[in-house]
C-alpha cells in the first residue's frame, strides 16, 4: 500500500481551518467567548509563516509572513506603547531583517537542495 505524505502546510491550514471552526462553533453555542481572543489572530499568520520556515523551498514567503503577522501582533495587543500609526516605521525593520535572513538562508536552502541533485557523472 503506498503511503502519502502531506506537505506541513496542507496539516497547518487544515489544522488552522479546524481550530476556526471549532472555536466559531462553541461561541454559536455559548460555551466559549470566541471574541476574548480576537486580539491574537495575527498568531495564525506566524504560524502559517513558521511552517513554511520548514520547507527550503518556501522559507523565504515564510520568513515574510511570519514578519508581518508579528508587526500585526504587536499592533492588535498595543505592545511597548506602539499604536498603528506610530509603529509602521517597524514595517521597514522586519522588511530589512527579512531580506538579511534570506541573504543567509538562501545558499543554506541552495546548497540543501544541490546535495539532492544527482551528479552528472552518474
Amino acid at each position: 500500500m503506498e503511503q502519502r505524505h502531506f506537505p506541513i502546510s496542507e496539516l497547518i491550514g487544515g489544522a488552522i481551518l479546524i481550530t476556526i471552526g471549532t472555536l466559531m462553533l462553541l461561541d454559536r453555542i455559548s460555551f466559549w467567548d470566541l471574541f476574548s481572543f480576537i486580539d491574537y489572530w495575527p498568531l495564525l499568520l506566524i504560524a502559517v509563516g513558521l511552517g513554511k520556515l520548514a520547507n527550503p523551498a518556501t522559507r523565504s514567503s515564510g520568513i515574510w509572513i511570519v514578519a508581518i503577522g508579528s508587526w500585526l501582533q504587536i499592533m492588535t495587543l498595543g505592545l511597548f506603547g506602539l499604536s498603528w500609526w506610530s509603529a509602521w516605521p517597524l514595517l521597514l525593520v522586519f522588511a530589512g531583517a527579512a531580506l538579511i535572513l534570506e541573504g543567509f538562508i538562501g545558499p543554506i536552502a541552495l546548497r540543501h537542495i544541490a546535495r539532492k541533485e544527482p551528479s552528472h557523472g552518474e
